[in-house]
Parts: structure tokens; sequence; C-alpha cells
């Protein structure tokens, strides 16, 4: 893998993950439930994204900050905590497990990754060209300002209560 894009959850990382998806470059959002098969567990499932991705733009890393230092390019997007935790119990309500608890692990995680240098970038409601080029130079991609125009005005969101059920199901 050659980036990855991680904050906390709601941060704007299916946007990303749309951006940055093009070409020849297999980049995705959450993508380590792509190899949830095969009886591997979560942690497993990332180690094998590490080797088939170009890049993953997810909040998952958070929970294995360790991984990221097999990355070469890590981003870190800041969002404020208590917007993020109140869009996080929107998106989650209604799904068993506990999201506060999940959503202080992630937090941990984005605090452990701080080690690493990552680029470290504020959340936009809109991801502007200031900030879309900063990220493109910190992982080497190119930046597109024809496909960001196409994308500016489009919200990406995960059907997170549709996710869980195909995960659940198996």
């Amino acid at each position: 893998m050659q980036f990855v894009i991680t904050g906390l959850p709601r941060s704007g990382l299916a946007w990303l993950a749309n951006y940055f998806y093009k070409g020849e470059s297999i980049v995705t959002h959450e993508g380590a439930r792509f190899f949830l098969g095969d009886n591997r567990s979560m942690r497993q499932a990332h180690v094998k994204a590490l080797h088939d991705l170009s890049g993953d733009c997810s909040s998952s890393w958070l929970l294995y900050p360790d991984l990221l230092r097999m990355v070469p390019r890590v981003v870190l997007i800041e969002r404020e905590r208590g917007d993020a935790l109140r869009s996080f119990k929107v998106a989650t309500e209604g799904l068993p497990g506990a999201p506060e608890q999940v959503f202080q692990t992630l937090v941990k995680g984005a605090n452990d990754i701080l080690g690493l240098h990552p680029l470290i970038l504020p959340y936009e409601e809109a991801y502007g060209v200031r900030t879309v080029e900063r990220i493109c130079h910190h992982i080497r991609e190119d930046f597109d300002l024809a496909r960001l125009a196409l994308l500016r005005n489009t919200r990406v969101t995960q059907d997170v209560h549709r996710e869980y059920q195909r995960l659940s199901l198996g």
C-alpha cells in the first residue's frame, strides 16, 4: 500500500477515496472489509489490504496504528471530536455495540499515530483545492483539478446500516 488517509469517522474519508480512485490506482474506503473472507480477523484483513490495495481512506486503520508503520505515507484528517462523535452516533443509531467505546478506541489510535509524523490536515465539509493539493503532494499522486471540480459538490457517504448487515451475514 502506498498511502493511508485516516481520521475519526465521518471526516470525509469516503469522499477522499472517491477522489483518489482513478486509473490504475485501487483506492478504497474501509477497504479491509473486502478481505474479511477466509476466516480472517479484522486485523488480518487490514494486513491483506496492505498488500493488495494502492491506498485506503478509512477510520479503521486507527484500530491498528502499529500497521501504519508499514505504510510509506499517512495523512491524518483531524475533525473536532465532539462533532465527529455526534455524527458517528447518528450514523450508528440502532446498531448493536457501544459507539462511544469504539469511538474512544479510534481517538486513542489517532493519538498513537502522531509518532509516525503523518501529514495532519483539518477536516473540511467540502475539501478545497489547497487541501487536496497538499494531500496529493504528500501521497505522491497527481492533482486533478477537473476531477476535484466534478466531485466538489458531491456528498459521498456510506450506508452504515446496510454495510453492517452485509458484514454480519457473511
